[in-house]
């Protein structure tokens, strides 16, 4: 049996535990995670890692699965936020849609200039924010939180914060909607970016600790072969 998830965090931020290039601490974690993204182009070829053919299929499979929250009016369409939004791709071509506001969130400078040059003059674009999600102070409250490929970098307590953070700030129905890849059990750890790719027990187990439930779950359709499955999950407080 493999080490735990809660083992692999104590050795990586344990001055006195051995582990091939540890992270030492929680800001260490986080800082490579920057650095590596600040490297990366502000397009949508950077922001989804060299793969921008994955774009249209995701747009596509993430509306679907919007939608019947929309048409159910299970959700209202006021105000939505787009976490982890990069230069705004998914802001841009699926949240502007449907939402009569959309506020942007990441933690690259450079790419929420980029969103604001391209989206900044838009009537339904609202605020932009430059914060890591360990840090999320929000003031709005939405109908509609958008998480995607982002909390990969959370560790599990900042992961539970963040999700606390969210739901203090959903209207009355609203939802979150997490996007993620998945691994079949367990974790894989890249130590390339500081990322942490869980499975779906292990996400269930964090939306369980923020006091969330899984009120609906649908895997991501038409990516090659070879790439992670992506869950999308859509969460409520319980």
């Amino acid at each position: 049996m493999g080490m735990s998830i809660e083992a692999m965090w104590q050795a990586e931020f344990n001055p006195e535990t051995d582990v091939i290039k540890k992270v030492g601490s929680r800001d260490n974690w986080y800082q490579k995670a920057s650095d590596f993204w600040d490297k990366e182009e502000a397009s949508i070829k950077g922001v989804l890692g060299g793969h921008d053919y994955l774009h249209e299929p995701d747009i596509r499979d993430s509306e679907r699965f919007l939608l019947p929250f929309l048409k159910s009016q299970t959700i209202g369409n006021d105000r939505a936020l787009d976490c982890g939004a990069g230069i705004g791709r998914v802001a841009q071509h699926l949240l502007m849609k449907h939402f009569k506001k959309v506020d942007l969130v990441d933690q690259c400078a450079k790419y929420i200039e980029e969103a604001r040059r391209l989206l900044g003059n838009e009537p339904n674009i609202g605020e932009f924010y430059v914060a890591g999600l360990q840090d999320l102070q929000l003031k709005e409250r939405y109908d509609l939180i958008w998480v995607q490929w982002v909390c990969i970098y959370l560790t599990d307590d900042d992961f539970v914060r963040f999700l606390n953070t969210c739901k203090g700030h959903l209207k009355e129905n609203g939802i979150l909607v997490l996007k993620e890849n998945l691994t079949k059990t367990g974790f894989i750890v890249d130590k390339e970016d500081n990322s942490v790719t869980r499975s779906d027990e292990l996400y269930r187990g964090i939306f369980e600790r923020a006091g969330l439930k899984v009120v609906s779950s649908k895997l991501q359709e038409g990516f090659p072969k070879g790439f992670f499955r992506v869950m999308h999950y859509a969460l409520a407080p319980l």
